[in-house]
C-alpha cells in the first residue's frame, strides 16, 4: 500500500473517531439521562407525629405562585449577601440512583413542601417540614420511564383544597392527601389516548374550579379529570403535547383556557 494512501486512511480514521465522538456526546445531551455525582443519601425516618397543616402569606402553591404573577408577597428579603447567608437545612435525598435527576420546582403551603423524585423504578413526592428540614411524609407509585432524558419528574406540582397533585414525567396524575400523604386517586392520560413526548410530561397540572388539567397528546390533547374523584370530566382535540403550563384567561367576562401544545 502506498505511503499516501496510508496517511490518507489514518487521516479519515481519525475524522471518524472525533465525529463519532461528537455526535455520541450530542446524543446524551439531547436524548441521554442526567448522571448525578456526589454521594447518594439514603431517605430518612419520618417525623414522628404529623403537624397541623399552616398556610402563610408567602404561601407559593402552584408554578408561578398562587395568582400566577411570578410575584411573591413575602416582606423583608434581605438583599445584602455580602457576609453569606446562614443555612437552615439541606435534603440530599430526593433522586435515589445516579441517572434519577429531577427538574420539577418545589410548591410550598405553610409549613408543606412538596417535592417530586425518583428512584430506579418509582415516581417519588416528599413532603418536608419547611421550617425544619424534617421529612413530614413520603409518597410513590411505580412508573416507567422510556422516553429521553432520564426518568425524573419534570412538571411542578399543584396544592390545592388540603390536596397535591403531581403529573409524572411517564403521564401519571396523582392526587394526594396534603396532611399525611395518602393517595387519594392515580390516572394515566395514555389510557385515553394520550402520546408521551420526546422529553416526557412536563406540563404542570392546572386545577381550576373543580378540575384538574393536564395535556395528554394524542388522541387526547387536553383532559379535565375532577379534582376530587378522579373521574374524566371531558377531554378536547388531538395533536402534539407541548411542555409549556395551561393558564386561563378572561376574555369579554369568560374564563378560557390557553394551551401551549406542541405545535403552536
Amino acid at each position: 500500500m502506498k505511503k499516501s494512501v496510508k496517511i490518507i486512511l489514518i487521516i479519515v480514521a481519525i475524522v471518524l473517531v472525533f465525529v463519532g465522538f461528537i455526535g455520541y456526546n450530542v446524543y446524551k445531551m439531547v436524548m441521554g439521562s442526567e448522571s448525578l455525582t456526589g454521594k447518594l443519601e439514603s431517605i430518612p425516618a419520618k417525623i414522628a407525629s404529623l403537624p397541623p397543616i399552616t398556610q402563610d402569606v408567602a404561601d407559593w402553591p402552584n408554578w408561578r405562585g398562587a395568582n400566577f404573577e411570578g410575584k411573591s408577597a413575602t416582606k423583608g428579603i434581605i438583599t445584602d449577601w455580602s457576609k453569606g447567608l446562614k443555612k437552615l437545612w439541606q435534603a440530599n435525598y430526593l433522586c435515589q440512583d445516579k441517572s434519577t435527576a429531577s427538574w420539577s420546582t418545589p410548591v410550598i403551603q405553610g409549613n408543606r413542601l412538596i417535592v417530586p423524585g425518583r428512584d430506579k423504578t418509582n415516581d417519588l413526592v416528599f413532603c418536608i417540614n419547611a421550617n425544619s428540614g424534617e421529612l413530614i411524609w413520603t409518597g410513590s407509585y411505580e412508573a416507567k420511564a422510556e422516553t429521553s432524558h432520564g426518568p425524573g419528574s419534570r412538571a411542578t406540582p399543584f396544592i390545592n383544597d388540603n390536596k397535591v397533585y403531581t403529573f409524572g414525567r411517564s403521564g401519571d396524575l396523582v392526587c394526594w392527601q396534603l396532611e399525611d400523604g395518602k393517595l387519594l386517586w392515580r390516572k394515566n392520560v395514555k389510557d385515553l389516548g394520550g402520546a408521551e413526548p420526546t422529553w416526557g410530561y412536563s406540563t404542570t397540572p392546572l386545577v381550576f374550579e373543580d378540575k384538574v388539567i393536564v395535556q395528554g397528546g394524542g388522541k387526547a390533547l387536553v383532559i379535565a379529570y375532577n379534582k376530587l374523584t378522579g373521574d374524566v370530566l371531558w377531554k378536547s382535540m388531538e395533536g402534539e403535547v407541548g411542555y409549556a403550563a395551561a393558564i386561563t384567561i378572561t376574555i369579554e367576562n369568560e374564563v378560557k383556557l390557553l394551551i401551549y401544545q406542541g405545535n403552536g
